[in-house]
């Protein structure tokens, strides 16, 4: 009966102590889930026996991808919404336009720290919406004013004595930029490196230099006339200078824009490059050759005010002339009078992809050399 006891206790302490065992031997086998036996020195933390997963984990007995100092060079390309910005009450950021652009990049990492530099190209189309405009021209002479004097000399038949007030009335217009800037960005941030993948961010600046561009101008006009001897408002009249929906297009010099100084900002996901003969490169890479591509969403937008200061008129109706539409001159609303002491900036939003190339610092092995003791491991 003692005996028949002290069996029973065994067996239960036996059972109390198998949960501790089985754990004890997955966390000693986390690395490689082999048997216990492997652990010291066959095969417990060897590099070759590293899972795909655990080579981007910076806690790992070897340098790697995203450890230590990498050198790396490759090209962007962006690509998005593009509008001016201002608090002009004669313009509306919308419709705005659309930027493409790209470049070259240079990265120096340094474990998660990047800092990239570049140069590249960005082409600009934006469309600014400009508020109806609207003037007179008072105590004009109507057209068919001297008119028989003139062409036979017959002052007994002048009309000089017609006068009215000549309105003009400028509407649906849109004020076109087409600008090609070069740029260098200079740019700083952080790796984020998980189980999912690699993140990152990058801010810095931007120094666009304006190269080359042009404008146009998109309207329809409408003139109307309000005679001092007659009552209403006189319209579509083309004899006497009243015409009546006229479309209106003008194209002009670029904005006289040279420096943009632009706060940038991105964050993305990285990808590495799977080769089927090569293996994993990028995000998991084992080999020194270094591949990497990466999705971004992006933002620039100007520091310091853009306006080219330029006092040049929204529109010009010259008086020898008044009534020729075909004379008439626009001009891009920001590089006219009504924006002369008010701020303008450049803002991009989009999409930005980037593909780096390098070669990674030697592997090397932590556990090798002198020790003294198992703890030194």
């Amino acid at each position: 009966m003692v005996r028949l006891r002290h069996t029973y206790c065994l067996y239960t302490l036996l059972l109390l102590l198998l949960p501790v065992m089985v754990t004890a031997q997955t966390s000693l086998n986390v690395d490689d889930r082999k048997d216990a036996k492997d652990l010291l020195g066959s095969g417990g933390s060897n590099f070759s026996t590293k899972r795909s997963k655990d080579l981007i984990d910076n806690n790992g007995l070897r340098t790697g991808q995203y450890t230590g100092e990498h050198h790396l060079v490759g090209a962007y390309f962006e690509s998005g919404y593009s509008a001016f910005v201002s608090p002009c009450r004669h313009t509306f950021i919308t419709p705005g336009g659309y930027s493409v652009g790209g470049g070259f990049a240079y990265e120096y990492q340094l474990n998660a720290f990047l800092l990239q530099i570049g140069l590249g190209i960005t082409l600009q189309d934006v469309k600014t919406s400009v508020a109806d405009t609207t003037f007179t021209k008072y105590h004009t002479a109507d057209a068919w004013t001297n008119s028989m004097y003139h062409r036979y000399g017959d002052w007994n038949n002048r009309m000089d004595t017609f006068y009215y007030d000549l309105q003009y009335d400028f509407y649906d217009r849109q004020d076109r930029s087409r600008m090609v800037y070069a740029q260098i960005p200079v740019l700083l941030g952080q790796q984020i490196v998980g189980r999912r993948g690699v993140g990152y961010y990058l801010a810095g600046v931007k120094l666009g230099y304006a190269l080359q561009g042009k404008t146009s101008v998109k309207a329809t006009g409408t003139t109307t006339g309000h005679y001092d001897r007659y009552i209403g408002t006189f319209h579509e009249m083309d004899n006497h200078g009243f015409r009546k929906d006229v479309p209106i297009e003008r194209e002009g010099k670029r904005l006289d824009i040279k420096f943009d100084l632009m706060a940038h900002a991105e964050v993305g996901y990285e990808y590495g490059i799977y080769s089927p003969t090569k293996g994993w490169r990028g995000a998991s890479a084992r080999r020194p050759f270094d591949l990497r591509l990466r999705v971004a969403a992006y933002c620039d937008f100007s520091i310091l005010s853009i306006n080219p200061k330029t006092d040049l008129p929204m529109v010009v109706a010259p008086d020898e002339s008044r009534w020729d539409f075909p004379t008439f001159r626009l001009s891009h609303v920001y590089s006219t009078n009504e924006i002369a002491s008010l701020p303008l900036r450049n803002m991009f939003v989009g999409v930005k992809l980037t593909a780096l190339f390098g070669v990674k610092q030697k592997e090397k092995c932590v556990l090798c050399g002198f020790y003294k003791t198992e703890r030194d491991f």
